[in-house]
């Protein structure tokens, strides 16, 4: 009898066990290396080849070597150009020659070259996520505000002064409740917009003027950023967790899985790299998840750090502008 008794409350327990949608780790995939103080707050971070670019408030920009990855070194810094402008956050274009800066005013086309700001592209005051990408003396803009009244922006300027814009495309949050934020440029001039609590949108960004909505798909948890690996889009879904949605038809997305990390509660970014997406939680720091089985992502990782703002991974790093710890950097284990 006491053996029917134990069976039967093993079986409870295990039913239970695969109900529940929390992650627990098993393994862990990222190591702590270390970290160095900002001047003052760190709010960004980006890397080209061996350098790592930290928004830093109100110093500008700093630039770490990460020859040495456990212990960055500063090496050199960008003063803002005018008196009492901040960054709060800086993107990398592609080559290596342009830097978006997230400022006050409130985003600026920074030259590497010139050492300067080239011009100044159409925005607004609440930048979330922007891209850049030159190629062919074409610069490629794309970038999202978090303000009701502006919404998401895809521009091309056919020379990086900015003065020739040759094609513009943007969709306005006002026709949606939430405000746009993070996003993920896809192949055929589509993107992918998060919303936040309605989910996210695909536009068509092939017609100048306003992006056409190709579909919207509501999702539970705060959505706000997203990644594509291959024809899987991964989405950054606050208490949700992460959500993977095929997008092979950017109209007719269909729904595959996800995973709630058991203890977080504010996914906010979301990046991809071989296999994983890697999710920045506001709160604890960064999670890796393996995304081979984009049905039944796996919890694989962890990188605690105390108060975080942004990141990104580079190469086998991952690197976090932290409020109380600066640049944090970690490794992944392969």
């Amino acid at each position: 009898m006491k053996l029917r008794v134990l069976v039967l409350l093993a079986v409870i327990a295990l039913a239970g066990c695969a109900e529940r949608q929390d992650a627990n780790l098993t393994g862990n995939v990222l190591v702590n290396l270390g970290s160095v103080p900002a001047r003052g707050v760190a709010l960004d971070v980006d890397v080209q080849g061996n350098l790592a670019y930290l928004a830093d408030r109100p110093y500008g920009i700093g630039i770490y070597d990460l020859s040495n990855p456990a212990a960055p070194a500063l090496v050199d810094s960008i003063v803002m150009p005018l008196p009492y402008v901040y960054a709060d956050g800086i993107t990398l274009e592609s080559s290596g020659l342009l830097a978006l800066l997230h400022t006050e005013n409130p985003i600026q086309v920074y030259s590497f070259q010139t050492g300067g700001v080239l011009f100044l592209p159409p925005s607004s005051s609440g930048i979330y996520e922007s891209e850049a990408h030159y190629s062919q003396d074409i610069l490629t803009l794309a970038y999202s505000d978090r303000g009701a009244a502006d919404g998401f922006t895809f521009v091309k300027y056919q020379n990086t002064g900015g003065d020739t814009l040759q094609f513009g495309s943007s969709l306005f949050s006002t026709r949606y409740v939430a405000s746009t934020y993070g996003f993920a440029l896809g192949a055929n001039d589509v993107a992918f917009v998060t919303l936040d609590l309605e989910g996210f949108v695909s536009l068509d960004l092939s017609i100048s003027g306003f992006a056409g909505v190709l579909t919207v798909m509501n999702l539970p948890g705060r959505v706000r950023d997203a990644a594509l690996s291959g024809s899987v889009l991964c989405l950054a879904a606050g208490y949700e967790g992460l959500h993977t949605v095929e997008v092979t038809d950017p109209a007719n997305p269909i729904y595959l899985g996800s995973l709630r990390i058991e203890n977080s509660r504010d996914i906010e970014r979301v990046i991809v790299a071989d296999g994983r997406a890697y999710l920045l939680d506001a709160l604890d720091g960064v999670f890796a998840v393996d995304i081979t089985n984009p049905t039944n992502p796996e919890l694989i990782g962890t990188l605690l750090t105390a108060n975080p703002n942004q990141f990104t991974v580079a190469g086998d790093l991952v690197l976090v502008a932290d409020d109380d710890m600066g640049l944090v950097v970690g490794q992944i284990l392969f």
